[in-house]
């Protein structure tokens, strides 16, 4: 049975602590693993199947938010 598993990274960092996971299940687990959802191009160079165009676009607009400064 294949092993489905759904990832969300969210920056460059995010992209290679997935990609780091993705490697570790594929040498861990015996049956096959898919990953699906939204990573960077380190996690789709390890077999991520990216989400829709919509789930990107969504993906993106948090990517591009700031966290609130507080003042000093």
């Amino acid at each position: 049975m294949t092993l489905r598993l759904f990832l969300v990274a969210g920056e460059p960092s995010g992209d290679r602590l997935g990609a780091a996971l993705m490697a570790g299940l594929k040498h861990l687990v015996e049956e096959p693993v898919e990953f699906h959802g939204i990573g960077g191009p380190m996690m789709q160079a390890l077999g991520l199947h990216p989400c829709t165009a919509e789930a990107r676009a969504i993906h993106s607009s948090f990517r591009h938010m700031r966290q609130p400064r507080h003042p000093p």
